[in-house]
C-alpha cells in the first residue's frame, strides 16, 4: 500500500510539472479559445532584405511573400523539383525561358520574376473580386494551380450557387486539394509571421 501511495504521489507531481511547462516549440496558429504569447523573432530567412524590397515593389506585405517562398522552397535558392521548377519561387522552365532566366539566376532575379508573375495574375483576375484579402487568395491559387484552373473553379462555384468572387468557403471548394492547402497554409503561416516580426 505504501509503495502504491509513493508511486501515485510521484506520478501526480510529474504530471503537474509537465502541465505547467510552457511549450518550447513555435506554433503557426492559435488553438481556438486559447491565447498564446508568440516569442518575437528578428528574421524569417537569410533573404529578408531582398524579400522586403520585392514585396514593396508589388505592394505586398513582405511577410506574406516570405510565407509564399517558404511554401514553395523552404528558402532553398537552388532547389529543383521533379518537374524542373527551380529556386526560391519554384519557377517553371517555361516561365524562366520567357523571362530569360536559367539555373544561374540570382536570388534577386528569381524574386523579380515571381513578382511580375504575381502582378500578372492580379491583372488578369476579374475586377469583381473586390475584397483585397480574397483577391490575394486567388492570386496565390493562380501561382500554384494556374490562372486557367482558378477561372474554371470560379465557373464551377457559380454554377453551384456559390460566390465566384470569394475564395473562402466558396471557390476553394472547387479547386484541387493541393491548391486548397497551398493557399490555406500560406495564410496561416503569414498570420504567424505577422505576430512575431514587423
Amino acid at each position: 500500500m505504501r509503495t502504491f501511495l509513493h508511486f501515485h504521489i510521484s506520478f501526480c507531481l510529474l504530471l503537474a510539472l509537465v502541465l505547467c511547462q510552457k511549450p518550447t516549440h513555435l506554433r503557426y496558429f492559435d488553438v481556438k479559445g486559447v491565447k498564446y504569447e508568440y516569442p518575437p523573432i528578428d528574421h524569417i530567412s537569410p533573404f529578408d532584405p531582398l524579400i522586403r524590397t520585392e514585396a514593396a515593389k508589388i505592394g505586398w506585405d513582405w511577410r506574406l511573400l516570405a510565407s509564399l517562398i517558404y511554401q514553395e522552397s523552404h528558402f532553398k535558392p537552388d532547389l529543383v523539383n521533379e518537374k524542373g521548377a527551380f529556386g526560391l519561387m519554384q519557377l517553371m522552365p517555361v516561365t524562366m525561358e520567357r523571362y530569360g532566366l536559367d539555373t544561374t539566376a540570382t536570388i534577386q532575379e528569381q524574386l523579380e520574376v515571381a513578382g511580375k508573375l504575381l502582378l500578372f495574375f492580379d491583372g488578369e483576375l476579374p475586377e469583381s473580386i473586390t475584397d483585397s484579402i480574397e483577391r490575394i487568395k486567388f492570386i496565390l491559387a493562380s501561382y500554384n494551380g494556374g490562372l486557367g484552373h482558378v477561372m474554371k473553379a470560379r465557373d464551377k462555384a457559380e454554377r453551384q450557387g456559390k460566390d465566384p468572387n470569394l475564395w473562402t468557403r466558396n471557390v476553394e471548394n472547387y479547386t484541387h486539394k493541393q491548391t486548397y492547402y497551398f493557399v490555406r497554409d500560406i495564410k496561416k503561416r503569414y498570420s504567424y509571421y505577422s505576430k512575431v516580426i514587423k
